[in-house]
C-alpha cells in the first residue's frame, strides 16, 4: 500500500514540475510612470473573460500624471489611465 502512494506521489511532482516548466509569458508591458507601492488587482473589465490588472502608480508627496491604469490581460496593452489630480 505505501508504495503506490509513493508511486503516486512521485508522479505528481513530475507532472506538476513539467506543467510549471511549461508555463512563459506571453506579453510583457511597460508603464512610463512613477514608483508603486499599490498592489495590482485583478478583473475583467473589457468582458473577454480574461482577467485585466488594475495597478495604482505614484507615491506619497510625488507630482505625478496618471494615478491608476488599466492593462489588457490578454496582450499587455493598456486600457485605460486615470488622473488623480495632482498629488498623491
Amino acid at each position: 500500500m505505501n508504495k503506490s502512494y509513493l508511486l503516486f506521489f512521485l508522479m505528481f511532482l513530475f507532472l506538476s514540475y513539467y506543467a510549471i516548466a511549461q508555463i512563459t509569458p506571453t506579453w510583457s508591458s511597460e508603464i512610463d510612470s512613477t514608483t508603486t507601492f499599490s498592489s495590482p488587482r485583478c478583473m475583467n473589465l473589457n468582458n473577454d473573460d480574461i482577467l485585466d490588472i488594475v495597478l495604482g502608480v505614484g507615491s506619497e508627496r510625488q507630482e505625478m500624471q496618471v494615478g491608476f491604469v488599466a492593462v489588457n490581460g490578454a496582450d499587455g496593452s493598456l486600457l485605460w489611465t486615470q488622473n488623480t489630480g495632482g498629488l498623491g
